[in-house]
């Protein structure tokens, strides 16, 4: 008999509980890792993210505070260069971490706080927190 798998579901994304664990990890300085609970097949589904909850400029377009900035920073132009992407990808992220508490960070608010930000990533560049606005009180 098969047995029923354990499906969780946070923000949209679903995971098999039965398959995978998240715990700390050395690998990423202290951050969160995913690994497999036990042996699984080869193509086995682990997880499903929906794209709207990837760290993209697109989601950082979204958001209600950080993409009038980026608007009005970058201009109608933001997607059309490699580069602006990046910075917007990286400008959501500091907005999750630093900028005041907003409905629209809440979705990667437990990712971003799982980054291991002093050991790895270092000083977050002050034009990413300033894209954020001011920081909480």
């Amino acid at each position: 008999a098969r047995r029923a798998r354990k499906a969780t579901t946070h923000h949209g994304a679903t995971y098999d509980a039965d398959l995978i664990n998240v715990r700390p990890s050395p690998a990423t300085g202290g951050g969160l890792g995913v690994f497999a609970a036990r042996e699984v097949a080869p193509k086995t589904r682990l997880a499903s993210i929906p794209v709207e909850r990837c760290v993209t400029a697109a989601a950082a377009l979204r958001h209600g505070l950080l993409g009038p900035r980026l608007r009005e920073a970058f201009g109608a132009g933001v997607m059309e260069e490699y580069a602006n992407t990046q910075i917007a990808a990286r400008a959501l992220l500091a907005a999750v971490r630093y900028g005041p508490p907003h409905a629209d960070s809440e979705p990667w608010r437990a990712y971003v706080d799982s980054l291991p930000w002093d050991e790895t990533c270092g000083e977050v560049p002050a034009r990413w927190a300033a894209a954020a606005g001011p920081p909480a009180p």
